[in-house]
């Protein structure tokens, strides 16, 4: 399902782990692997969770969209 008409301006999304404790509208902090270069910051538009696809090797994985 797209953003088109919703009003939803989504400029990023990011993959994680399964993480069921994000919710839409928390604010967020995405970094490198370092843990100081900021790759995005904002609140999270909407929460997608998956089961049993394959993404990197990881069954179940979270995308959030800022």
């Amino acid at each position: 399902k797209g953003y088109a008409g919703m009003g939803i301006d989504v400029r990023y999304y990011v993959n994680t782990d399964r993480r069921n404790d994000l919710k839409t509208g928390m604010e967020v902090e995405v970094t490198e692997a370092d843990g100081v270069t900021v790759r995005g910051a904002g609140a999270i538009a909407d929460v997608r969770h998956t089961g049993g696809m394959s993404f990197v090797g990881q069954s179940e994985y979270t995308t959030i969209y800022l």
